[in-house]
């Protein structure tokens, strides 16, 4: 006899991230449901996470749009770069179309400059633009959690040092995943172990927390 149990998952249907753990209704990244998870997941946190909900702020928290993440501001800053290249790249060639010629040699250099300015300010423009989107392309998810335990890792970028924060985060449906965060430097202080509030997603990553005590 043939068993009907359908077994759960080990990558996520909807967005493709890999489950954290057996036994989910739910993946903890998109809230797509999942095959074969328990239902009506609960944890001893779920009755506090509850009552949230009834806790001043809560409802502005949720009402809040949070900043985007670093990989949306690193975009966001590539492509006002390109637009600063392309507007010199404009100017180089204006100033070539105004007064340049075969003989004029400096005039001609502009023409190369402004040619070249051009083409790198589309490039990093376009590269900004692909770059913010693909930051945005998973909904962001604002819910009730609780930060159960945070670590760190130091990853290279350009030659120096980034400290990225991974929480192990667990929402009011009892769904827990890790979801990383990048520091934004020495003046921010990570958020500690056990703090409750509303939590900012976008995949496995999280954007912002926003603490309501309970």
């Amino acid at each position: 006899m043939s068993s009907t149990t359908e077994e759960a998952p080990t990558i996520c249907p909807g967005c493709g991230a890999k489950i954290p753990r057996r036994g989910l209704s739910m993946c903890p990244y998109c809230i797509t449901p999942l095959p074969g998870g328990a239902q009506g997941d609960t944890s001893p946190v779920a009755e506090r996470l509850s009552r949230m909900e009834e806790k001043p702020g809560f409802e502005e928290a949720l009402a809040r749009v949070p900043e985007e993440g670093v990989e949306w501001q690193r975009g966001a800053s590539e492509r006002i770069v390109g637009q600063l290249l392309i507007f010199v790249g404009i100017g180089f060639l204006a100033l070539y179309g105004v007064f340049g010629g075969p003989d004029y040699d400096v005039l001609s250099f502009s023409l190369l400059t402004g040619a070249v300015l051009l083409l790198a300010g589309l490039l990093r423009f376009f590269r900004g633009k692909s770059r913010m989107a693909k930051a945005v392309s998973k909904p962001m998810l604002k819910r009730a959690a609780i930060l159960h335990e945070r670590r760190s890792e130091t990853e290279l970028r350009g030659g120096d040092g980034e400290t990225v924060y991974y929480y192990d985060v667990e929402f009011g449906d009892g769904v827990r995943g890790e979801f990383r965060y990048p520091g934004r430097g020495a003046a921010e202080e990570p958020w500690p172990n056990g703090a409750t509030g509303v939590a900012y997603t976008r995949g496995d990553e999280l954007i912002d927390f926003e603490r309501v005590r309970v």
